[in-house]
Order: C-alpha cells, then structure tokens, then sequence
C-alpha cells in the first residue's frame, strides 16, 4: 500500500481540497529529467460551497497531481466527464509509482434527492455506479478493470497485493460488500471474504501476502489471505474503520470510536496489544457541504452540514 496522510478540510472556503492524500511517487529511473521526476502528491480537489446540497457539491470532484514544492498542478485524466453528474476521486498508486489509481463515481439527481431526504444512502443499479481505473503517468491513458468481467455496479478501494500480480477491491453485491481479488488484466475477479455475511470495506493485505483485514459492520477482521479463519478484533467501540498494515507486517492502524468523532487505535496481528494511539478531543471528520443534511458535526454556519449519511 502507498504510504500517506490522508486530512479532509472542514471549511466552508469557495475550493477545498478534500481527502487530501500525501502520496510520494517516483517517476523510475528511465526518467533523466529532473522536474519530470519529482515525486508528486496525489489529492481530490471538490466544491462544497455550492448551494443545492451534497451532490451539487459532489460531482465537482476531481482527482489531481501537484509537485511537492506545489508546482504543475494537474488533473489526472486529460479529459473532463461527459457526464455532468460523473466524478473523481484520487485513490492511491502502483508499487512503481508510475500508475494512479482513482475512483470515478455516478450518481443520478433524482437518487441524491432521495438519498438527502431520507439521510441513508441507496446504492442500486441504475442510480449509483462506481469503478476503479488505474492511469499510466507517461501516457495519462486510464484503464477501468472493475468494468472487465463486472461483478458489480459498485467497485471501490483498488489496490495492489505485495505479489504484484494480484489486485484487491470491494465490489457491492446484492446489497452487501465484500472484499474480492482479481488477476492485473481485470480477470478471474475472486471473492476472498470466507464466511463474511456484514457490509465490508476498508479492505487491506499485509505486507507479507498472507493476511487480510478489513471492517465488517463497523468492526475490524483479520483472516488469511483467502478469506479463511477470520476472526474480530474486538475494540468495545461501536464504530472501528479503515484498518492499515505497518510496513513490518506486525500491527495494524485503524480509528476506532463513533462515526464522525473517532480515534487512532494499534493492535497487533495476533489481536494482542489492543492501544488507542492518541485521542483527538472530539474532532469531527465529515465534509461539510451547503445546504445538506447534519448528522454528526456542529458548524456556525447553518448553510454548510456535514454529508454524512448512513448505509441503507
């Protein structure tokens, strides 16, 4: 997995920088000119001022690429959505640093409404789609492998596995997620999730290959890297997301605490050693938007709420 800070800006600015990834990526060594090889920072660059709600706001995501000392900011794809309500977002990259991996994202009008009014979330075909795409740096050509051989509407969190020959990412299938593998070229899609049966997300290898973790239903599993002898780390929280490996294998990062107001826990592989890292004093998380629902964070300015909405 890339190494990076990831920092959402709660402001009510006219243009934010949202889920902000620090992401360092060498261009290779077949690169002799030295600007052309700076390491650069992947982010998602949105609109959260614009009136109409989370979705008007929503669809002006971008995914971008900037030097480190902020020159020759750039989008990653050369060419802009043909579909107005079709968005972006930065993801991550390969191992060698040479490819982007992004979101790109549908929502129809009609759906965002319904989803406002009844703050949850419906993610059914024909109303949501999301696909991962990975985009050559030199070329800026993009290739989106959740489409080859579609196992969903809904694919996220593409990743690469440390054999460098497999890819990870949680399609939705009837309604549950789960994490699935499949081959570089898109093919032979797998589900790797053993007897998992909750909303899984946030889906992880470790460094050596042989372990997965991810959260199901708000809560952190780790199992063998086919899915097989699963078992929960068990925190006493309500809600726990996004476990990552150290680069040592060793322990896993994740937040834990209730949504919108969570913080850094370790553990260990083997489920010992269960510590909360820091406590960050109640700071909220969710992106505010205009005009949107409140659910989670407080803002003195009744326009911007935060669009935090649950699963269905």
């Amino acid at each position: 997995m890339p190494r990076g800070i990831r920092i959402a800006h709660h402001r009510t600015t006219r243009l934010v920088l949202a889920s902000l990834v620090l992401v360092f990526a060498s261009r290779g060594a077949a690169q002799t000119d030295e600007k052309e090889s700076a390491p650069l920072i992947g982010f998602t660059k949105l609109k959260t001022n614009l009136p109409g709600g989370r979705h008007a706001n929503v669809r002006t995501s971008r995914a971008f690429l900037v030097q480190v000392d902020g020159s020759g900011l750039r989008p990653v794809l050369t060419t802009e959505p043909r579909d107005e309500n079709t968005w972006t977002q930065f993801a991550g990259w390969s191992p060698d640093g040479r490819q982007v991996i992004i979101n790109e994202g549908w929502q129809s009008r009609e759906n965002a409404r319904w989803e406002e009014k009844h703050r949850r979330f419906r993610i059914e075909p024909g109303k949501w789609r999301l696909d991962s795409l990975l985009v050559d740096l030199e070329t800026r050509r993009s290739r989106n492998l959740t489409a080859i051989d579609r196992v969903s509407h809904y694919n996220g969190g593409l990743f690469f596995y440390p054999d460098g020959k497999t890819l990870g990412f949680t399609p939705l299938i009837r309604g549950v997620s789960k994490p699935w593998a499949m081959d570089l070229d898109g093919r032979r899609k797998r589900d790797v999730s053993g007897d998992g049966q909750g909303f899984a997300y946030g889906y992880s290898v470790s460094p050596d290959g042989e372990k997965l973790s991810y959260h199901e239903s708000y809560q952190i599993w780790i199992a063998d890297k086919d899915g097989s002898n699963r078992r929960q780390i068990d925190t006493g929280q309500a809600f726990n997301f996004a476990p990552k490996w150290s680069p040592d294998g060793k322990w896993l990062l994740f937040v834990s605490g209730v949504r919108g107001r969570s913080n850094p826990w370790v553990v260990r592989r083997d489920g010992s050693g269960l510590r909360k890292l820091a406590d960050l004093g109640g700071y909220i998380w969710p992106i505010l938007h205009r005009d949107s629902p409140s659910v989670e964070a407080r803002t003195d300015d009744p326009r911007y709420r935060a669009s935090t909405l649950r699963p269905d």
